[in-house]
C-alpha cells in the first residue's frame, strides 16, 4: 500500500528539519571557536622573561588561506595584521613576543595544525609579490611581559 499524501509530507519536513540543524550547527562552530584549554596532562609553561628564543617565522596571508575580513582566530578575534599562530604548548594564548630582527611586537592569538614547537606564522596580508618578499627563516624573539 503506497504511503499516504500526509506521511511523504511528515518525512519531507523531518529530512529539511535535519538539514537546518546540521546546517546551523556547522555555522554555530565556525563563527563560535572554543577557547583554547591544554590538556591536563600538559602544563605549559612560558619561557622566562628576557630570554632570547630562537624560532623559524613563517607567512601566510588572505591570498593563500581565504581568511581575511571574516575568520576569527583560537582566541576569538578576527584575523589581523600582525597577529601570529603559535604552538600553544611553548607560546600560550595572549603571550607578547618582540621580534629582534624586525623590531615589531606581536601577540600569540591563534594555532594551527602544521606549526609544532618553536614556530610561530605571522599574518601579513597582502599580493602575491607580497608573499615572494617573506622566506622561512630562523628569527629571535623575547617574551615581553605587559
Amino acid at each position: 500500500m503506497p504511503p499516504s499524501k500526509r506521511a511523504r509530507v511528515l518525512v519531507l519536513w523531518a529530512l529539511v528539519t535535519a538539514l537546518i540543524a546540521m546546517l546551523l550547527l556547522i555555522w554555530w562552530t565556525k563563527t563560535h571557536p572554543r577557547p583554547y584549554r591544554p590538556s591536563s596532562h600538559v602544563q605549559v609553561i612560558p619561557p622566562p622573561i628576557d630570554t632570547t628564543i630562537p624560532v623559524l617565522l613563517t607567512v601566510y596571508d588572505s591570498v593563500n588561506t581565504r581568511l581575511e575580513g571574516g575568520s576569527l582566530t583560537k582566541s576569538g578575534k578576527r584575523l589581523r595584521k600582525g597577529m601570529i599562530a603559535a604552538d600553544l604548548d611553548v607560546f600560550p594564548l595572549g603571550t607578547m613576543l618582540y621580534i629582534v630582527e624586525f623590531g615589531i611586537r606581536v601577540v600569540v592569538e591563534d594555532c594551527g595544525g602544521a606549526i609544532k614547537g618553536r614556530h610561530i606564522d605571522l599574518f601579513v596580508p597582502g599580493s602575491a609579490r607580497d608573499r615572494r618578499l617573506w622566506r622561512r627563516e630562523t628569527v629571535n624573539v623575547k617574551v615581553v611581559n605587559e
